[in-house]
């Protein structure tokens, strides 16, 4: 998926570049209305940023070269069409930060995310199903210090809150060995407004460069899933992320995924 950040604070600083990642998981667990397991995922990316530097705006300072790995528990609890789920996530990272002019350097992390979602679904028809949803998360990312040629790096970041609100209509048809599921849904998001603090720290003093993040935006999402056997499904999706103002402004084209879900 390709990602446009932009963000007001010192340098006023913009990135733009790709992601791409898988995700796996299974159920461990399921009694009545509940069920629970783990899941593990990758993403990878880079990302060509550019700010103010030496007296010129949108100056082409450097690359990050990025790579997450996560590892996550959810529980779900759902009686007729109200569902609730809760997910903690834990998150690894490492990352290569390669400026315009100098030598590369790398740095890493760990992060916390915590999420509810409550789901609620009405139907429209025998075939058509309206699902309104809100989610509220937490996230918190802490970064180790890093050396660049002169200096330390220290990165001070705020935890975040986002809140989701959103609706999905979806179908069933009949379709060969199974059930075709299409969906379309709509979703608006609201990120907490806070400040992350970069300093660079030499041996005469340091510099902080402050970057503001929070704001708004809404996604539109097309999807399926087909049912090849009672065990065995297909699903894919495409999206798009708009950006509707806010301290850090994140857009993206259109992104994809395709996966399969087997049931043991």
């Amino acid at each position: 998926m390709d990602r446009d950040i932009a963000q007001q604070g010192t340098v006023s600083p913009t990135s733009n570049g790709r992601l791409n990642g898988f995700q796996t998981g299974t159920d461990l667990w399921a009694h009545a209305n509940w069920r629970a397991g783990l899941y593990l995922g990758q993403l990878e990316g880079d990302m060509a940023v550019r700010g103010q530097e030496s007296g010129a705006a949108n100056y082409s300072s450097g690359r990050n070269d990025l790579r997450s790995q996560y590892l996550g528990g959810y529980a779900t609890w759902q009686r007729d069409s109200l569902s609730l789920d809760a997910v903690l996530q834990l998150g690894r990272h490492r990352y290569t930060a390669t400026p315009a002019e100098g030598e590369s350097s790398a740095g890493k992390g760990d992060s916390l995310m915590a999420s509810l979602e409550a789901v609620q679904g009405f139907a429209l028809s025998p075939r058509w199903q309206i699902e309104p949803s809100v989610q509220v998360a937490y996230q918190h990312l802490s970064l180790d210090d890093t050396g660049l040629s002169g200096a330390t790096v220290q990165q001070d970041t705020d935890g975040s809150w986002i809140v989701r609100a959103g609706v999905r209509v979806k179908g069933l048809f009949n379709a060969g060995p199974g059930a075709l599921r299409p969906y379309a849904s709509f979703n608006l998001y609201k990120r907490s407004n806070s400040t992350d603090v970069t300093r660079f720290a030499g041996g005469v003093g340091g510099t902080d460069i402050s970057s503001r993040t929070g704001g708004n935006s809404s996604e539109l999402s097309l999807g399926a899933s087909w049912q090849l056997s009672p065990r065995t499904s297909l699903y894919g999706e495409l999206s798009q992320l708009w950006e509707l103002g806010g301290d850090a402004r994140t857009d993206s084209g259109i992104s994809g995924g395709v996966g399969v879900r087997v049931l043991w």
